[in-house]
């Protein structure tokens, strides 16, 4: 039987987590894969993906920038004030060129993929053992805390007497 793109889809969802942190913007992409090779091999082409997108990104920002404002510069008719628009045309048009030139750019903003050299999996042995210990303490607790309600509940209680106070302004 051959894949289609549900089952693509499928696998993707199966094995494949983006974990975003909340202190920025960066977004953690992680491949369980059994091949390490295909692994790295899809990390660099989503690598790949995401450094272009990035770059886009960047230089359509840079040449929004400059068009706005390249218009503000045609409508304005004060010296000062055109001063520090050129200030910010040569900017945009310093960012555009170093988006365009350098391709550290977006590498600096795009991690490269990593694959790990051995496959991340669970310690089966260890968590076992954790079980079989943990699993012992957990029904000794409960039978303590029962045994503790019921001698609470058996025990008899002391009777409660109670102090009446007279009641002031009833004459």
């Amino acid at each position: 039987m051959e894949a289609d793109l549900d089952d693509a889809q499928d696998w993707l969802e199966r094995n494949f987590a983006a974990t975003q942190n909340i202190a920025t913007v960066t977004v953690t992409l992680t491949l369980a894969h059994a091949d390490r090779a295909a692994a790295l091999e899809a990390l660099q082409r989503l690598h790949a993906l995401a450094e272009a997108k990035v770059r886009g990104d960047l230089a359509d920002l840079a040449r929004r920038r400059i068009a706005a404002i390249e218009a503000r510069l045609a409508a304005e008719h004060d010296l000062y004030l055109r001063n520090a628009l050129y200030d910010l045309l040569g900017q945009q048009q310093r960012s555009a060129l170093v988006v365009a030139a350098d391709e550290a750019v977006a590498a600096r903003l795009v991690s490269a993929p990593m694959v790990e050299q051995r496959p991340s999996l669970p310690n089966r042995p260890l968590l076992l053992l954790l079980l079989a210990l943990a699993a012992p303490l957990a029904v000794l607790a409960a039978t303590l805390a029962l045994v503790l309600a019921r001698v609470a509940a058996a025990r008899p209680r002391p009777p409660r007497y109670g102090l009446a106070l007279p009641q002031m302004g009833a004459e």
